[in-house]
């Protein structure tokens, strides 16, 4: 799959410093069987229509588990991502750890 948002300045004051910017996350997953999955990270490319430049180029996999946990479904993952571009503050490598809790309906 394919998420993307777009955000444009067209009102407000002059002084306010343009924005014009493109967001892209895609989503890719494999099946493992047994509650498992591996695919991207939760990556979102940034592009900048001003300068133009990609501001944000990750490169990420993420490992995931679905499993039962008392009366309810437990999902956890685990990701490592690569900043393919390089811009003061940001950094080069990212870890995320996600679980999220799904209580039995």
């Amino acid at each position: 799959g394919l998420y993307t948002q777009n955000f444009f300045s067209f009102a407000g004051p002059s002084s306010r410093k343009a924005v014009s910017q493109s967001e892209f996350q895609p989503s890719l997953a494999f099946g493992l069987g047994h509650g498992s999955s591996i695919g991207t990270s939760y990556m979102m490319f940034k592009y900048n229509w001003e300068k133009p430049a990609w501001e944000n180029v990750p490169l990420g996999v993420r490992f995931a588990k679905k499993f039962t946990l008392g009366s309810g479904r437990m999902d956890a993952g685990l990701e490592a991502e690569k900043n393919l571009t390089f811009y003061k503050g940001q950094p080069d490598m990212t870890y995320r750890i996600n679980f999220k809790y799904r209580p039995k309906d």
